[in-house]
């Protein structure tokens, strides 16, 4: 009898415990995506349909920082990976030659989707060299080395935030 009741308190913890994780994966992820990705730069240049709508995390070495609210993570001699941000405070803290670490939604680029998400009007002509090309929207930025704490846009910190 003992040994029964061990085995239901133990399934217990685990389906709480599994329940309580999957509650806030979903509170975390976008509808429709199984897990948050973390491809390289490279992959999500490579074949960025594969995370089209999908959250990612990536590392890499900022490249080019156009503005408050646009950087490239890459190499400068290559088209790098754009990194967009509604909130400025996010790539304050990713300088040029920075490390960081990204966290956001995949998407593919316009900017007029770009303009009427950030309110941006900066650097309009060289970010329409990105036209269709992949862009992760990102809602925190850790920068690797250097100091600096992550990041995260208020909205994003609401949404993810454990009752």
């Amino acid at each position: 009898m003992s040994n029964r009741v061990l085995v239901v308190a133990v399934a217990a913890i685990v389906c709480a415990g599994l329940g309580g994780g999957l509650g806030w994966a979903f509170l975390v992820r976008d509808p429709g995506s199984d897990r948050v990705a973390s491809p390289s730069v490279r992959a999500l240049l490579s074949s960025p349909s594969e995370y089209y709508g999908r959250r990612v995390t990536m590392v890499g070495s900022v490249s080019t920082v156009y503005n408050g609210h646009a950087i490239t993570l890459g190499t400068p001699l290559a088209p790098g990976l754009l990194v967009t941000a509604k909130d400025t405070s996010l790539l304050a803290k990713a300088p040029l030659h920075a490390r960081v670490r990204v966290t956001g939604v995949a998407r593919s680029f316009t900017v007029p989707q770009w303009q009427a998400w950030t309110g941006g009007t900066s650097d309009l002509r060289t970010l329409a060299t990105y036209d269709g090309r992949p862009v992760v929207r990102a809602d925190t930025v850790f920068r690797i080395g250097g100091g600096g704490a992550a990041v995260t846009s208020p909205a994003h910190a609401k949404a993810t935030t454990r009752p």
